[in-house]
């Protein structure tokens, strides 16, 4: 008897091998004996560590016994034999997530064909690239489930794709060829499907009214298409519906009052479109309503009262509309429209509005308990802290404030030990930081503030930093770098009043240091010619000395150099050292006012061959910034 093999109890043959995540290492050759036994129904071999194992043509040999096959996120490469698609017992296939896994699209359609007893057919991310057929031909009276996600599949829905009689799950999402509109759904069968994924294609058009046929749906998203028209009054027909993903698509017009129907909803996603009107109560009347989002989109006027109350509440965002009124969030009793009603939040998201009204932050974070992310950045609100001692969740992951009148930095802040977004920028907070709180940050900015004092020492134990930008502030004296533990990839500390030698902030994967405007003195740091990504260089503005850093023309992606204002003499000219064609991708080049002297080199601006480009990179916005 061994663990996760099973064998017959009256011949004794091995009819199942049952090991998904048992470790398993190696590769799997073609001529393995594991695809030799003849009885064998049933072979699970999921998330093991299989890496360039292929399947077998033998695998054909198993035809008069295999139900179940499983290899899925294996490390499974080449080419799906054909004879996978001559295995008439066959009941589930899952060959998904193993991403150099190819299957022709002949193989394909003879899979859908043939297998006369297939009932799950899973291949989420195997290379198909084929066209998908007009009328979808599945052989299988109970084919129930069919994953299909990330395969390349192309062209347009097939016409029946919505009446297959015993499909219960649908997923063709993450395929950006798939084009057309969504087919008719027609009425003269029961449709049995729940699960109906198609986000990331390119579908357009309406969505049809007969999509209210759907109604045993609980899943549907449609995200990321280019859907347009309004939300059908049909939709409040899906009365099983608990998930509706529409995020990212071209709708437009108010929210159908049919979705009243919708009393199972748990999950509304409808952010990034152009909905406009109000903010309905009703909205807040469906019992089971945890998450609603709705952020950028046209909505405006004020927050019913309705959402005060709706306490099973765990998400809302609201984010990037033309929300308005007074809310009022103080320690002075009970308050009318007040989110402290809502004790489920773990997120809140009420930023880029136009809101009135004063927010005491300690309260807030005391009363919600279970809050984790909190977004009021140009919400119009102004944010108070009074630095009391209260309850504040140790898992809080972001507190984004940028724009919210602050005028001390919130002390409740170092209990949040698990805090990876902080943005607190374009406030008026003044005086030293010594501590940030926890080290799981991952982007910090306190950019436009009047901080003054040393650098953080702090900051250089933040393991997991990737954005820094300390800008536009006070601060003053030398960074000491000491030991970084973080390998950033943007640092911005422009416009204060640091001085001494440019630390050695020279991560793999940094890609803007800006540091203008400040009194750094001293050479450029030579280990700069080694940071292979960056794009952004800006060190305008200081007292730095030397001669031309000629060794950055090595870096491959640099395009904005900005050394302008500072002490520089000498001759710019190319080193003997250096490569042919230096600065391949440079399109910024600010040497202004410095002590230079001599001829430019000719052969520098016959290489600037990105500066002919249009249009604003990525790396000009930084600099902007």
């Amino acid at each position: 008897m061994w663990n996760g093999v099973t064998c017959s109890q009256y011949t004794g043959d091995v009819i199942a091998l049952d090991l998904p995540c048992a470790m398993l290492r190696g590769t799997i050759h073609p001529n393995s004996t594991l695809f030799s036994h003849p009885h064998l129904q049933s072979l699970n071999l999921a998330f093991n560590d299989l890496t360039d194992s292929q399947l077998p043509h033998k695998i054909g040999m198993l035809s008069n016994s295999l139900t179940h096959l499983n290899i899925s996120d294996c490390g499974f490469t080449s080419q799906i034999p054909s004879e996978i698609s001559l295995l008439p017992k066959l009941v589930s296939l899952d060959l998904s997530w193993n991403l150099d896994l190819k299957l022709e699209p002949h193989v394909f359609y003879n899979l859908l064909h043939n297998s006369t007893s297939l009932e799950e057919l899973l291949l989420d991310e195997v290379n198909i690239s084929s066209t998908l057929p007009t009328y979808l031909n599945i052989s299988s009276s109970s084919m129930k489930s069919l994953h299909l996600s990330d395969t390349r599949l192309q062209g347009k829905l097939p016409d029946n794709i919505f009446n297959l009689p015993y499909l219960e799950e649908l997923d063709l999402g993450f395929n950006i060829n798939i084009t057309g509109q969504l087919p008719k759904v027609y009425t003269n069968t029961n449709i049995p499907l729940k699960f109906l994924d198609l986000t990331y294609t390119n579908l357009s058009g309406q969505i049809l009214d007969s999509i209210g046929h759907l109604k045993s749906l609980t899943y549907l998203s449609l995200s990321n298409t280019n859907l347009s028209g309004q939300i059908p009054d049909s939709i409040g027909h899906l009365k099983s519906l608990n998930t509706l993903m529409l995020y990212h698509c071209s709708l437009m017009g108010p929210l159908p009052k049919s979705q009243l129907n919708l009393r199972h909803l748990t999950t509304l996603d409808l952010s990034y479109n152009k909905l406009n009107g109000t903010l309905p109560s009703w909205l807040f009347t469906l019992p089971s309503l945890e998450a609603i989002a709705l952020s950028n989109n046209m909505f405006k006027g004020s927050l019913p009262t309705e959402l005060f109350n709706h306490q099973s509440l765990k998400r809302l965002s609201l984010g990037a509309n033309q929300f308005e009124g007074m809310i009022d969030v103080l320690d002075q009793g009970s308050i009318q429209q007040t989110f402290h009603q809502l004790p489920n939040l773990t997120l809140l998201d009420l930023s880029k509005n136009k809101f009135r009204g004063v927010w005491e932050l300690d309260t807030l974070l005391s009363r919600l308990g279970t809050l984790e992310y909190l977004y009021l950045s140009y919400s119009g609100l102004s944010v108070v802290t009074n630095n009391a001692s209260r309850y504040v969740n140790p898992n809080f992951k972001a507190l984004e404030l940028a724009s919210c009148k602050i005028k001390v930095f919130p002390e409740s802040l170092r209990a949040m030990r698990k805090l990876q977004f902080l943005d607190l920028s374009r406030n008026e907070i003044d005086g030293h930081i010594k501590e940030l709180g926890g080290n799981e940050l991952v982007y910090l900015d306190l950019s436009h503030n009047i901080i003054t004092g040393p650098f953080p020492p702090s900051i250089w134990n933040m393991d997991n930093l990737r954005y820094l930008n300390l800008s536009n502030n006070r601060f003053s004296g030398v960074i000491k770098p000491g030991d970084m533990k973080f390998s950033p990839s943007v640092i911005d500390m422009g416009n204060n009043n640091f001085n001494g030698t440019i630390p050695h902030v020279c991560g793999g994967e940094l890609t803007g240091l800006i540091l203008n405007r400040n009194q750094f003195e001293g050479k450029v740091p030579s280990c700069f010619s080694k940071c292979a990504y960056l794009e952004v260089l800006d060190l305008g503005n200081n007292r730095l000395t030397g001669a031309f850093p000629d060794q950055l023309g090595r870096l491959p992606t640099l395009k904005v150099l900005v050394l302008r204002s500072n002490k520089f003499h000498g001759p710019i000219e190319r080193s003997s050292s250096m490569i042919e064609h230096p600065f391949p991708s440079l399109r910024v080049l600010d040497l202004s006012q410095n002590e230079f002297g001599g001829h430019l080199p000719g052969k520098y601006f016959q290489n600037f061959d990105a500066m002919k480009n249009e249009g604003q990179s990525d790396s000009m916005q930084l600099l902007m910034k």
